[in-house]
């Protein structure tokens, strides 16, 4: 047989041929493998840098939504308190003027049937900020005589007065007397009071 000069018949082993796609095979799902995980850490770092600034818009959007309906509260109180303003003003007495809400002590002193006798410390409370307050106190003291029906009247009438009073305590005595009838109606008292008044 006649031999063909420059070509030249070559048959592959197909095992040889197996192994080769095998490994192209391989080569290529590791390199998609690595670019996957290299795609996966880029997007979590992406996100690990997003989360602080998502976490502060959710925060800031909570705190608007918030704000909102405090601003909708205050509006919708104000509204509700806007009618009594002056009342609330006129129930804060001037810290230098004191004398109407005397007047006013002695006033239902008279009405309820006691002897009053009021005595006003020399200078306002200062105004405790960390407790909330927000108005002076003038501390002042009532000594009040009279029976205990007619001391109740008082109390509660001065629960009632137009101005914000808080009795701080009381002491009440009674007053004995050597010439009292066993059928005396009622016998008389005496009570120290220590009062706070708020003042403006």
């Amino acid at each position: 047989m006649e031999k063909i000069a420059g070509i030249r018949l070559y048959i592959e082993d197909p095992q040889k041929a197996i192994k080769k796609q095998i490994k192209k095979s391989l080569i290529i799902i590791v390199g998609v493998l690595v670019a996957a995980g290299i795609l996966i850490f880029f997007a979590a770092s992406s996100i690990r840098k997003l989360a602080p600034k998502l976490a502060e818009t959710e925060n800031q959007i909570y705190l608007n939504l918030n704000s909102g309906k405090l601003d909708l509260n205050l509006k919708q109180n104000w509204q509700s308190i806007s009618p009594y303003k002056d009342k609330i003003n006129q129930a804060l007495p001037s810290t230098t003027d004191l004398l109407a809400y005397q007047s006013a002590l002695e006033s239902v002193a008279q009405e309820s049937g006691v002897k009053v006798s009021i005595s006003f410390s020399a200078l306002p409370k200062p105004i405790n900020q960390s407790a909330g307050q927000k108005y002076q106190t003038v501390d002042h003291s009532l000594e009040v005589t009279g029976t205990k029906t007619a001391f109740n009247q008082f109390v509660e009438k001065i629960e009632n007065l137009p101005y914000f009073v808080e009795i701080s305590s009381f002491n009440v005595t009674s007053i004995s007397s050597a010439s009292a009838s066993p059928i005396q109606a009622e016998e008389e008292m005496r009570a120290t009071l220590s009062l706070k008044v708020y003042t403006k």
